[in-house]
């Protein structure tokens, strides 16, 4: 039995585990359950959820790719919520990449910030990673903030290295314009897909 799929997540209910598979060199394994076969799994979320054989209980399964049943961080990504963000590039968007970069405007003082958010959970009710400016949100109410979305990203190196470029090429960190605060280390080499119109849509905006 599984719920309608919202933000390409179901809640499949009365999952039995009957066998766990290695981990790959990716520190991806399997999850082969009774009714629904293999479910992909990554590390971490194997010990999290506690996944090994004899497991009977709920799981929240994201579509990687937009095809393959996947154990999704964030339990909660089945819940349906009202999205407060705008796609600006539709074409350079796609909902079964891993993460997308967004910039949000505070429209009392045009201060903006930029960020990246993975598309594997539940990403339509949130709002950022910044501290302050969450609680400005939460003080002000979103309806005072604008949430745009720019692009989406195939893999993590890719988004790692757009949302660095994008900070460095406005200079956020040095200038009270902007809340962000520092740059997230890039640890993945970007496989170049598709960067040459990232590039252009990040440019536009900086």
């Amino acid at each position: 039995m599984t719920s309608l799929r919202f933000n390409n997540h179901e809640r499949w209910h009365n999952v039995q585990v009957e066998r766990v598979t290695q981990f790959d060199t990716n520190n991806w394994c399997g999850i082969i359950t009774k009714e629904h076969g293999e479910i992909r799994c990554k590390r971490r979320n194997k010990y999290r959820f506690k996944l090994k054989k004899g497991f009977k209980g709920p799981l929240t399964i994201y579509f990687l790719n937009g095809i393959t049943p996947t154990i999704a961080d964030d339990v909660k990504g089945h819940i349906k919520v009202e999205s407060h963000w705008t796609i600006i590039n539709p074409e350079a968007f796609d909902e079964s990449h891993y993460g997308f970069l967004y910039i949000i405007t505070d429209t009392k003082n045009l201060k903006r910030y930029i960020g990246v958010k993975t598309l594997h959970t539940s990403w339509k009710g949130y709002t950022s990673s910044s501290l302050e400016l969450n609680d400005e949100i939460k003080a002000a109410g979103k309806e005072n903030f604008i949430f745009n979305i720019l692009f989406s990203c195939e893999m993590k190196g890719d988004l790692s290295y757009m949302e660095a470029f994008m900070i460095l090429k406005t200079h956020a960190l040095c200038s009270n314009s902007w809340y962000n605060k520092w740059v997230h280390e890039i640890k993945f080499k970007p496989s170049m897909k598709n960067m040459e119109r990232q590039i252009e849509i990040a440019e536009e905006y900086a």
